[in-house]
This record gives structure tokens, C-alpha cells and sequence, in this order.
């Protein structure tokens, strides 16, 4: 039981970490966009943190911090690339 607040801890920073990276990641694509304002960059970072948290949910209690980063870029990518489906 005395390991339940370090777990904490690591889930919610593996969510901050995952949803931002995805954030991050899918703002600077809309940026080289020929076609990008406000509303679509908005639109962008929401699904970006959106598909970061649903990367990382499954296994957010135990995988590392640099892991979480690398799936919220990921998951951005993903995002990206299957947001026409």
C-alpha cells in the first residue's frame, strides 16, 4: 500500500506528458499549413491532447516519462495521418 502515491504521481505525469507532446507535435503540423488559422490551430491542439491521453491510457502506470512522450508524438502522428477516415 505505500507504493499507491508514487503511482499516482507517475499516472498523472505520464498523462501531462503524452497529451502535451501530442499537443505540441500536432500545432507545429497545422502551423506549416498553407491553410491555418485560429480555428483550425485550436482544432488541432484539442485532438492533439485528445489523442495523446488515448495513447497513453492503457498503460500509463507503467511505462517511463520519455516513453509517455514518445507515445504522445505517436499518437499525434496517427491522429495526423488517419483524420480523413
Amino acid at each position: 500500500m505505500t507504493e499507491f502515491p508514487e503511482i499516482v504521481g507517475l499516472i498523472g505525469m505520464n498523462n501531462i506528458l503524452s497529451a502535451g507532446s501530442a499537443g505540441i507535435v500536432l500545432y507545429f503540423i497545422d502551423g506549416r499549413s498553407s491553410s491555418s488559422n485560429f480555428k483550425t490551430t485550436t482544432y488541432y491542439v484539442g485532438m492533439g491532447l485528445l489523442a495523446g491521453l488515448v495513447g497513453v491510457s492503457g498503460g500509463a502506470n507503467v511505462i517511463d516519462p520519455w516513453a509517455a512522450v514518445v507515445t504522445g508524438v505517436l499518437s499525434a502522428a496517427v491522429f495526423h495521418l488517419t483524420k480523413r477516415l
